[in-house]
Protein backbone atom coordinates (compact mmCIF):
# COMPACT_ATOMS: atom_id res chain seq x y z
CA UNK A 1 0.00 0.00 0.00
CA UNK A 2 2.74 2.40 0.52
CA UNK A 3 4.65 1.68 -2.02
CA UNK A 4 1.45 2.51 -4.53
CA UNK A 5 1.27 5.72 -2.66
CA UNK A 6 4.77 6.39 -3.29
CA UNK A 7 4.19 4.89 -7.25
CA UNK A 8 1.19 7.39 -7.18
CA UNK A 9 3.35 10.79 -5.63
CA UNK A 10 6.06 10.00 -7.91
CA UNK A 11 4.05 10.09 -11.06
CA UNK A 12 2.11 13.39 -9.86
CA UNK A 13 5.32 15.19 -9.38
CA UNK A 14 6.63 13.85 -12.74
CA UNK A 15 3.32 15.44 -14.35
CA UNK A 16 3.06 18.80 -12.20
CA UNK A 17 6.89 19.47 -13.12
CA UNK A 18 6.08 18.74 -16.87
CA UNK A 19 3.06 21.05 -16.82
CA UNK A 20 5.32 24.08 -15.19
CA UNK A 21 8.06 23.62 -17.16
CA UNK A 22 11.33 25.31 -16.71
CA UNK A 23 11.96 28.88 -16.48
CA UNK A 24 14.19 30.65 -18.73
CA UNK A 25 16.86 33.18 -17.86
CA UNK A 26 16.59 36.22 -19.69
CA UNK A 27 18.70 36.93 -22.70
CA UNK A 28 21.22 39.44 -21.10
CA UNK A 29 21.22 38.01 -17.49
CA UNK A 30 25.18 37.24 -18.48
CA UNK A 31 25.73 40.67 -19.49
CA UNK A 32 23.95 42.57 -16.56
CA UNK A 33 25.82 40.73 -14.09
CA UNK A 34 28.91 41.14 -15.27
CA UNK A 35 28.24 44.82 -15.22
CA UNK A 36 27.08 45.10 -11.97
CA UNK A 37 30.69 43.21 -11.07
CA UNK A 38 32.84 45.66 -13.43
CA UNK A 39 30.58 48.76 -11.77
CA UNK A 40 31.12 47.59 -7.70
CA UNK A 41 34.80 46.79 -8.66
CA UNK A 42 35.21 50.04 -10.27
CA UNK A 43 33.48 52.12 -7.65
CA UNK A 44 35.20 50.02 -4.76
CA UNK A 45 37.13 52.37 -2.92
CA UNK A 46 40.65 51.16 -2.30
CA UNK A 47 42.10 51.67 1.73
CA UNK A 48 45.72 52.22 1.50
CA UNK A 49 47.78 51.36 5.21
CA UNK A 50 48.58 55.14 6.39
CA UNK A 51 50.33 54.36 10.04
CA UNK A 52 49.01 56.92 13.22
CA UNK A 53 52.82 57.93 13.75
CA UNK A 54 55.28 58.38 10.67
CA UNK A 55 58.73 56.81 10.17
CA UNK A 56 59.93 60.75 10.64
CA UNK A 57 58.51 60.77 13.98
CA UNK A 58 59.08 57.27 15.08
CA UNK A 59 63.32 58.83 14.37
CA UNK A 60 63.20 61.51 15.76
CA UNK A 61 61.77 59.71 18.82
CA UNK A 62 64.67 56.99 18.64
CA UNK A 63 67.38 59.80 18.33
CA UNK A 64 65.96 61.96 21.34
CA UNK A 65 65.74 58.68 23.44
CA UNK A 66 69.48 57.88 22.52
CA UNK A 67 70.71 61.46 22.83
CA UNK A 68 68.90 61.26 26.65
CA UNK A 69 70.16 57.89 27.31
CA UNK A 70 73.77 59.05 26.08
CA UNK A 71 73.87 61.78 27.48
CA UNK A 72 73.09 60.34 30.98
CA UNK A 73 75.71 57.52 30.39
CA UNK A 74 78.74 59.72 29.09
CA UNK A 75 78.04 62.97 30.07
CA UNK A 76 77.30 65.49 33.24
CA UNK A 77 74.50 64.39 34.18
CA UNK A 78 74.41 66.51 37.37
CA UNK A 79 72.29 69.71 36.27
CA UNK A 80 70.87 69.66 32.65
CA UNK A 81 70.01 73.43 31.17
CA UNK A 82 67.83 73.47 28.15
CA UNK A 83 67.22 77.14 27.10
CA UNK A 84 65.72 78.72 30.40
CA UNK A 85 64.79 75.34 32.05
CA UNK A 86 67.36 74.05 34.39
CA UNK A 87 67.08 70.54 35.99
CA UNK A 88 68.88 69.27 38.58
CA UNK A 89 69.45 65.16 38.40
CA UNK A 90 70.48 65.19 42.09
CA UNK A 91 66.90 66.34 43.27
CA UNK A 92 65.25 64.01 41.62
CA UNK A 93 67.02 60.69 41.00
CA UNK A 94 68.88 59.55 44.25
CA UNK A 95 72.40 59.55 43.98
CA UNK A 96 72.62 56.05 44.94
CA UNK A 97 71.40 55.05 42.08
CA UNK A 98 74.02 55.75 39.87
CA UNK A 99 76.56 54.62 41.68
CA UNK A 100 74.49 50.96 41.94
CA UNK A 101 74.19 51.24 37.90
CA UNK A 102 77.67 51.37 38.09
CA UNK A 103 78.36 48.39 40.39
CA UNK A 104 76.08 45.50 38.23
CA UNK A 105 77.70 43.26 36.79
CA UNK A 106 76.61 40.89 34.18
CA UNK A 107 77.56 37.46 32.95
CA UNK A 108 78.54 37.22 29.32
CA UNK A 109 75.74 34.27 28.64
CA UNK A 110 73.26 36.92 30.44
CA UNK A 111 74.21 39.49 27.83
CA UNK A 112 73.98 36.92 24.80
CA UNK A 113 70.84 35.28 26.31
CA UNK A 114 69.02 38.75 26.21
CA UNK A 115 70.64 39.81 22.38
CA UNK A 116 69.77 36.42 21.45
CA UNK A 117 65.81 36.64 22.80
CA UNK A 118 65.54 40.39 21.66
CA UNK A 119 66.49 39.26 18.07
CA UNK A 120 64.36 36.40 18.07
CA UNK A 121 61.38 38.16 19.40
CA UNK A 122 62.19 41.30 16.65
CA UNK A 123 62.07 38.64 13.73
CA UNK A 124 58.69 36.88 14.75
CA UNK A 125 56.89 40.13 15.06
CA UNK A 126 58.11 40.63 11.61
CA UNK A 127 57.35 37.37 10.33
CA UNK A 128 53.81 37.71 12.34
CA UNK A 129 53.10 41.11 10.66
CA UNK A 130 53.97 39.73 7.11
CA UNK A 131 51.59 36.86 8.20
CA UNK A 132 48.75 38.54 9.42
CA UNK A 133 49.16 41.30 6.21
CA UNK A 134 48.66 39.00 3.69
CA UNK A 135 45.72 37.34 5.88
CA UNK A 136 43.65 40.34 5.91
CA UNK A 137 44.52 41.61 2.22
CA UNK A 138 43.19 38.87 0.55
CA UNK A 139 39.78 39.53 2.22
CA UNK A 140 39.91 42.99 0.45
Amino acid sequence: MEENKDIKFDEFLKTAVKEAGLEQPPQELSAAVMRKIIKANTSARVTTYRPLISKTYWAVFALAVFGLFTYFFFGDYKNIEIGSLSLDIDKLVPSRFFELIGTVEVSNTFVYGVLGLTFFVGVQVLILKRYLDKRFLSFH
